[in-house]
């Protein structure tokens, strides 16, 4: 099973009370839970510190996940999971899981959420697979659907983790 980690740490304290995730379904997360994709199990498993223990709670995603990355970021409440060729966006306010998907991507290794809750997307594959060094990429999904190259037409040699300074 491949798992990618990631630790949720905010500065602003999430209200769990006034949530009720059994009759919605979701899969909230508050300071200090830990998430991580399952592609043994198509799912997002969030691991929640009680009494000395953890609490794990699984949300099914319906789609086939091959993780390569994933990244959340507070003020988007999307956790964005990289596959091969694809990338999974799950709101965890609502709960629907999107699937953004482009003939461009070739070997997708990465995602982070910027500040404008933009989602940068590593893509070693780029656009000329087979060369060496690839030509890879670094692409900005935007809000409304639409793709930017970061760096315009930039050869990033096979971009594969990608991090956002605060």
């Amino acid at each position: 099973m491949l798992a990618i980690v990631l630790t949720v740490a905010s500065a602003s304290l999430a209200i769990a009370q006034d949530r009720d995730e059994s009759a919605r379904g979701n899969l909230f997360l508050d300071n200090g839970d830990l998430v991580t994709a399952s592609g043994k199990n198509d799912s997002l498993l969030r691991f929640r510190p009680r009494n000395n223990s953890l609490v794990v709670t699984k949300q099914s995603l319906g789609v086939r996940l091959k993780p390569k990355g994933i990244a959340y970021r507070k003020s988007c409440e999307k956790v964005a999971i990289a596959n091969d060729h694809d990338v999974v966006v799950y709101d965890v306010w609502s709960g629907e899981v999107e699937v953004i998907r482009d003939r461009r991507f070739k070997q997708i290794r990465d995602v982070e959420w910027d500040w404008w809750c933009r989602l940068l997307i590593a893509d070693a594959g780029g656009e000329s697979v087979g060369c060496w060094p690839r030509d890879g990429a670094v692409w900005i999904y935007n809000s409304d659907g639409s793709f930017d190259r970061a760096g315009g037409h930039h050869a990033w040699a096979n971009p594969s983790l990608l991090d956002m300074d605060e």
